[in-house]
C-alpha cells in the first residue's frame, strides 16, 4: 500500500527533475583570446626629385682595362677624377630617405619604397559563469554491506564559487523517509 508520505516524497522528486531541467540551460566558463595580426603594405614612389645638396669632389674612379681579343680584364687603375656628389632627402609616411650618387650627371631618379606596416590586435571575449542546478542521489552502507537509506538530491551550485544541496529520501532500517542538507565551498 502506497503511504501519503510516498506520494508527497514522488511529487516532490518530479517537481525537483522538471524545475532543473528547465534552469540547467546556461553556458560554461569560455575565454577566448584571438590576436589578429595585420601587415600593411604602403609603396611610395618618388619621380625625379631635386636633389638637396651638390658637392663637387675629388675621388679615385676605377678604370679597367680589357684585352680587345679576349675580353678578359688585364688590370685595373684608379684614377683621379672629379665628380659631383648629389644628396636626396625624401620624406615617406612611415620615414625618411636619404640617397647619395656620385656621377658626372644624372638624367633621372625614381625610387620605389615599400614597407610592412605590422599591426596586431588582440580580442578578449569571456563569458559569465551561471549558476547550475543538479539532481542526484546518495545512498548509504551498513558495514555488513546492506542498503541502509536512499535519498534523492538536489544541488544548487552558485556561479562555480558554492553550492547547498537538500534532499529527501527513505530510511530501510526504521521505515521512515529522511531529509538530507548540504553546503560545500570551492576552494
Amino acid at each position: 500500500m502506497i503511504t501519503k508520505n510516498q506520494v508527497i516524497f514522488v511529487l516532490s522528486v518530479l517537481l525537483f527533475i522538471l524545475v532543473s531541467l528547465h534552469l540547467n540551460k546556461d553556458e560554461v566558463v569560455k575565454e577566448v583570446i584571438k590576436t589578429v595580426v595585420k601587415y600593411d603594405t604602403i609603396t611610395n614612389v618618388v619621380d625625379n626629385t631635386k636633389p638637396t645638396k651638390i658637392v663637387i669632389k675629388e675621388i679615385k674612379v676605377p678604370i679597367t682595362k680589357y684585352d680587345t681579343i679576349t675580353d678578359t680584364v688585364i688590370d685595373t687603375i684608379y684614377k683621379d677624377k672629379k665628380v659631383k656628389e648629389y644628396t636626396y632627402t625624401n620624406t615617406f609616411e612611415n620615414g625618411r630617405l636619404k640617397s647619395v650618387i656620385l656621377a658626372d650627371h644624372i638624367y633621372n631618379r625614381d625610387i620605389e619604397f615599400t614597407s610592412f606596416n605590422k599591426e596586431s590586435t588582440t580580442n578578449t571575449t569571456t563569458t559569465i559563469v551561471q549558476s547550475n542546478l543538479f539532481v542526484g542521489m546518495t545512498t548509504s552502507l551498513n558495514l555488513d554491506k546492506t542498503v541502509d537509506n536512499a535519498v534523492i538530491s538536489g544541488y544548487y551550485v552558485r556561479k562555480n564559487k558554492w553550492l547547498i544541496n537538500a534532499g529527501l529520501g527513505y530510511s530501510v532500517t526504521s521505515n521512515k523517509p529522511i531529509v538530507s542538507m548540504g553546503f560545500a565551498l570551492k576552494f
